[in-house]
């Protein structure tokens, strides 16, 4: 896609795209130069949706450079993180990674710190992931200690058939031992319906 016109209620948008000889991404914007034409964007009416984003990869084809800033990845298990992994993204403005991450010894994402805020190396605050004996996610929680919310996970072979927040009201009693906590999501087995809300019991 070089091109993409929208046009809204509230006015229009016009876009450009970039790419390399390997037919990645490069550039993206609805406003200033695209380096691919050499010709200004005409900006459309929606200016609070402009944008211009340059991106730039290593000789792994791994993204190391976007609108967060320079991308950083493990250099391979077991000692570090998977080599396709991002470990970190952009600054935070002290020294440390904007965005950060780390990972078990067999590739799952354990923390994720989607903001500057948390963060996964040091002092761990970010987001914590879990996972079964078949690497399915199993448990999410907000942070490391007095998560805000949090939600499990159960599976019918591949495919998750239980969501729930994990944060229990009071009295309930979690998977597998009565009372569903809310909110839930159910998928039907052999359907894509969907059940949301409380539940009497989970099997």
């Amino acid at each position: 896609m070089a091109t993409g016109a929208t046009t809204l209620a509230a006015g229009t948008d016009s876009q450009q795209f970039c790419y390399d000889e390997q037919n990645r991404l490069t550039w993206a914007g609805s406003t200033g130069t695209p380096p691919c034409t050499g010709t200004p964007i005409t900006p459309g009416s929606l200016t609070a949706a402009q944008y211009s984003t340059s991106y730039g990869y290593d000789a792994m084809n791994r993204l190391k450079a976007t609108q967060l800033g320079s991308y950083t990845y493990g250099t391979g298990l077991p000692s570090s993180s998977p080599i396709h992994a991002a470990t970190g993204a952009g600054s935070n403005g002290q020294g440390g990674p904007y965005y950060s991450a780390s990972y078990d010894a067999v590739g799952n994402m354990v923390c994720r710190a989607p903001t500057s805020a948390p963060t996964c190396s040091g002092t761990v605050t970010g987001q914590q992931l879990t996972y079964d004996a078949e690497r399915r996610l199993a448990h999410w929680q907000s942070s490391t200690s007095t998560p805000t919310s949090s939600a499990d996970y159960l599976y019918d072979g591949q495919r998750a058939v239980w969501r729930g927040d994990a944060r229990l009201a009071a009295g309930a009693v979690g998977p597998g031992g009565g009372t569903t906590p809310t909110p839930t999501t159910v998928y039907a087995p052999a359907s894509d319906e969907r059940v949301e809300g409380a539940l009497s019991a989970v099997a």
